[in-house]
């Protein structure tokens, strides 16, 4: 069984490190550019990563080549980070955590990120081979597959970004974090 989303927008109108850090916090820090943090040691706010640790549910995030969870200046790395292979041999073991975050390649020759310029086949093949591992898992049975991507692509859409409650609203949307980006895939 499975679902789509039509009405599921990125969280702002803004480039891939924002949309990203709304993924794993809720929040972008009052970013909307792919400003990178390594010079004040990262993004220094909660992330889910760190209520799940608080609650004890095991989690882990699986990189591919850039570990986007590096953003939080890696106080996530020992507990969560792990190289896709790890998943795709958990999956396989049956021994997933209780939420896992999966994250293609987004550098070289070898992007499966889907973003402009990769080969979007070798995105959708990653796609597939994540999926598979999953469905031919013992998680399939009680398990949810949910398919992200952090913002738009750059693609025309017809739906309007819809404006979101948001205390830092303003009529600039440069300045606007209320403003939702396009719709996501």
């Amino acid at each position: 069984e499975f679902t789509v989303f039509d009405q599921w927008h990125a969280s702002i109108l803004g480039p891939t490190y924002p949309n990203r850090a709304y993924l794993h916090s809720g929040q972008s820090g009052d970013y909307k550019t792919n400003m990178l943090p390594f010079a004040t040691g990262g993004y220094d706010w909660e992330t889910i990563w760190d209520r799940l640790g608080k609650a004890g549910v095991p989690a882990a995030y699986y990189y591919t080549d850039l570990p986007v969870l590096a953003l939080w200046g890696g106080r996530l790395d020992a507990p969560f980070t792990h190289p896709i292979a790890d998943y795709f041999a958990q999956a396989q073991a049956g021994k997933l955590p209780r939420v896992v975050f999966v994250d293609p390649a987004f550098l070289g020759d070898n992007r499966t990120d889907d973003h402009p310029r990769a080969d979007i086949r070798a995105g959708q093949r990653f796609l597939r081979d994540v999926f598979a591992a999953f469905a031919r898992s013992k998680h399939w049975k009680r398990g949810a597959f949910v398919v992200m991507y952090d913002e738009w692509g750059g693609f025309y859409d017809h739906v309007r970004p819809p404006v979101l409650p948001d205390n830092r609203a303003n009529p600039v949307d440069d300045e606007n974090f209320g403003q939702a980006g396009f719709r996501v895939p």
